[in-house]
This record gives structure tokens, C-alpha cells and sequence, in this order.
């Protein structure tokens, strides 16, 4: 039996061994922890179609490096894969992030004139899931300002806009090192992709493109919900601006063009309660505070520079008096999921991980907070380049206390500005965690 035909073997074993999980999460979980790779093919049929763009990506969420990435590949990934259907009979819209890996057992290929999920074996491929079609180009990706700035390039077609393509929080002793955000900006001007002479955006330019992405008509299924304004840390001054001063310029531009019924979410490090109630008062409507693993050691170890500009204790502090702010649902730190794994640091034993995370999570959600689980990919320009990728196993049993902790707090799903509140197998809409897509 060859390694890709164990496999398929492998899901089915894991199907049976978790029945009460859906099978929407093990399979998604699995694509994200291992990426997958696109024939010539289904890279054709992409085309003209909604593509995955890095020139407005903070990270690169790839396996592969710079070498393995062509000019090709790097225009011709869908911006989301909607699974559903195939032989395990996967319900709804099962909404993975394309992730790159050129070993992974995943291949996205035409097949009988339609893109599917195939797993290669025996010199073949045997399809596992169907996909719904990609989603269509916007128009705003034709539009350009005066200045031969791109619409496309100041935000992603749900109303995330990246408005700080790199981080402050620079160098070996200061970067987070599961991160690659300041590797995929040197990447991207690498391959001639960068047309910004800036790695931040213009604040009256980005609200004019969040007015564009409201203004066009789409199908109500792919309509924005809200946005979510993103970008690494600003520990000194950028523009000559402080982090709170920079971020809520475009909160305020935005806020002018399309009013209240939409709430915007921003991430920054967790901010004292004058800051937040500030941020609240100039209409911010949630927090991403990402804390990224909660082990106190492999904080301080994992993410140095915000160890030293906040530290562990002010960000679980803060993340909590954030919430009498913003509300329940609406403070949503995201945590690496499988980085507590990573050695030489992390835990041995998958069951003392577990342990120490869902420790984390029941204190975060008593008390209102809802922490958003990312499914960690080895990013091959990151510092933990060439770690193993995390057992399935692990973030199967994670997603599911994850998911016991939200019904046990009563909590609603977090939106983070750019999804809708709802959870369940195929319905869930957040593209880096199945977390959400347990349940009913």
C-alpha cells in the first residue's frame, strides 16, 4: 500500500473513529493542515474567476517557498473553495482557504469537464468532493484611482482590507515565529507583484473601494456582511501616526460612506479600556485580539515582540475588559491551533496540548470572550519552516471542545466583521478553521 493510497484509507478511518464529528470538519481540517495543490487544469478553469491574491494578503498561508511558487500558480488559485457533495456526501458549502503545498495528497483537477477534490492514488485520482463553481471576478478588480492604484489591491472582496502589509514587530527577536507577514511582503515585491511604493494603504482610497464592494450587485449568498480592517502591529509610528490613530482613520472614512448597519471589526493588539472605549465611541463595532497560543511559556517563546510591547498577563486582561465594550461575540482572538505542538518548545503529548488550550478556552469564554481557532500551516518562509504539520487527531478533539465550550456559555458565533453569525456542517464561513462547521 503506497503513502497516498493510506490516505483515503486514513479519512475513513477517522470517519468511523469520530462518528459523532461531521465529516465536513475532518476533511476540511485535514486540506488546511496539509494545503493541496492545482492541476494546469483547474488552474485554467480559474481563470477570470475570484483568485487569490497575495499583493492584499497579510500572510501567504503556503507550505511552499519562493522557489516552489511560479508566476503561474501565484495567479491562478481560486480565493476560496466551496466543497460539497462527493462520495462522503459533504452538505452545504464546506468553505476551505487554498492553501499550497506540492506534496500534499490533495489535488484540485477537472474532471469530467468540473473542478473536484481528488486524493492521487495508484497513478490516478480518485475524487472526493465536488465543488461548487468559483466565485465570480468583482467588477471593482477593473477599477483604478488617478494615481494607478488598483481597487483591488486595498481590499479583499468581502470588505477585508489589509491596510498594513508588514509588521513592526520586525526581526528574529521581535517577529512571531509561526508567522511569515514580513516574508510575504519581500516575497511579493520578489516577484514584481508590489505596486505600492508603501506597505500601508490610503485611508480615503480604501473607504471609496469598501463603498465600491457595498455598491456592487452580487448574489445574495456572496454579498459582504461587513468589514473587517486588518494589518500587523504598529509598536512605533506609521505615517507618523500611533497604532490607534492610524487604524480608526480608516474607521471614520469608512463609517461616512456606509453608515451604521454594518460593523466593522479591527485587529490590533488588545488595548486598555480608554483606548477601546475610544475605539468603540468612533464606531468599531468588534476587537480581533490575537493571542495566538495560550501557554504562557510558548508565548513569551512564539511571539517575543508582542511578549515585550504588552505581555501575556495585559493581553488576557485586557481581552476581557474588552468585552464589557464591545459585547459577547464581539472580542474574537484568534489562536494558532497545533502550535502548542511545535518543537523543541511545545507540548510532547497531544493529550497535555489539549489540556492546556481548552484550559484557556473555558476561562476566555466564562467570560464572554470568543477565541478563533486557525488551523496551523507550516508557512515556508516562517521560522518554523519544516516543523510537522499538526495531527488531525489533535485539532479533530480541539474543534470539539471548542465547540462544547460555545453551547455550554451560550455564546454567539463570532463574525469577525466579514461572516455571517451562524454555525453547522456546510454553513459555517470562515475558510481557516472547521471549528464552526461542528454541530447540528
Amino acid at each position: 500500500m503506497n503513502e497516498i493510497k493510506s490516505k483515503r484509507i486514513e479519512l475513513e478511518t477517522y470517519f468511523k473513529k469520530y462518528s459523532d464529528v461531521p465529516r465536513e470538519v475532518i476533511l476540511k481540517e485535514d486540506m488546511l493542515r496539509l494545503g493541496m495543490w492545482f492541476t494546469d487544469a483547474a488552474q485554467k478553469a480559474a481563470e477570470g474567476t475570484r483568485t487569490k491574491d497575495y499583493t492584499c494578503s497579510v500572510f501567504s498561508w503556503d507550505a511552499i517557498s519562493n522557489e516552489q511558487m511560479s508566476k503561474t500558480i501565484f495567479n491562478s488559485i481560486p480565493e476560496r473553495l466551496d466543497l460539497r457533495g462527493g462520495p462522503y456526501g459533504l452538505r452545504g458549502r464546506v468553505r476551505v482557504q487554498p492553501r499550497l503545498n506540492n506534496n500534499s495528497p490533495y489535488l484540485i483537477d477537472v474532471v469530467e469537464g468540473e473542478c473536484k477534490v481528488c486524493i492521487r492514488e495508484e497513478g490516478g485520482l480518485i475524487p472526493i468532493a465536488d465543488l461548487h463553481p468559483f466565485r465570480p471576478r468583482p467588477k471593482y478588480w477593473d477599477k483604478y484611482f488617478e494615481d494607478g492604484t488598483p481597487y483591488k489591491l486595498l481590499s479583499k472582496s468581502d470588505g477585508h482590507i489589509l491596510s498594513f502589509l508588514m509588521c513592526q514587530h520586525w526581526g528574529p527577536n521581535e517577529e512571531c515565529k509561526y508567522c511569515d507577514i514580513n516574508e510575504n511582503w519581500r516575497m511579493t515585491r520578489e516577484l514584481g507583484e508590489k505596486t505600492k511604493k508603501l506597505p500601508y494603504s490610503d485611508p480615503q482610497q480604501v473607504a471609496e473601494v469598501i463603498a465600491e464592494i457595498f455598491r456592487e450587485e452580487r448574489e445574495p449568498i456572496d454579498r459582504p456582511v461587513g468589514v473587517f480592517i486588518d494589518g500587523g502591529a504598529i509598536t512605533k509610528k506609521l505615517a507618523g501616526l500611533s497604532e490607534d490613530d492610524f487604524y480608526l482613520r480608516f474607521v471614520g472614512l469608512i463609517r461616512e460612506k456606509i453608515g451604521a448597519r454594518w460593523p466593522i471589526h479591527i485587529a490590533t493588539g488588545p488595548k486598555p479600556k480608554e483606548a477601546a472605549e475610544r475605539m468603540r465611541a468612533e464606531g468599531v463595532t468588534g476587537h480581533n485580539t490575537n493571542f495566538e497560543v495560550w501557554d504562557k511559556r510558548l508565548f513569551e517563546i512564539m511571539c517575543p515582540g508582542k511578549h515585550r510591547a504588552i505581555g501575556w498577563d495585559n493581553w488576557i486582561k485586557w481581552m476581557i475588559e474588552e468585552v464589557e465594550i464591545f459585547g459577547e461575540g464581539n472580542v474574537t482572538p484568534g489562536f494558532i491551533a497545533g502550535l502548542e505542538l511545535a518543537q523543541p518548545w511545545g507540548y510532547k503529548d497531544i493529550n497535555e496540548a489539549l489540556k492546556s488550550t481548552k484550559s484557556g478556552l473555558e476561562f476566555l469564554m466564562s467570560h464572554g470572550v470568543v477565541p478563533r481557532p486557525i488551523t496551523w500551516i507550516v508557512e515556508a518562509r516562517s521560522k518554523l519552516a519544516g516543523q510537522v504539520p499538526p495531527p488531525l487527531d489533535y485539532l479533530i478533539q480541539l474543534d470539539a471542545a471548542w465547540y462544547e465550550l460555545m453551547v455550554k456559555y451560550r455564546l454567539p458565533p463570532y463574525a469577525q466583521g466579514i461572516q455571517a453569525r451562524r454555525m453547522g456542517p456546510g454553513v459555517w464561513e470562515y475558510i481557516g478553521n472547521a471549528a464552526g462547521d461542528m454541530g447540528p
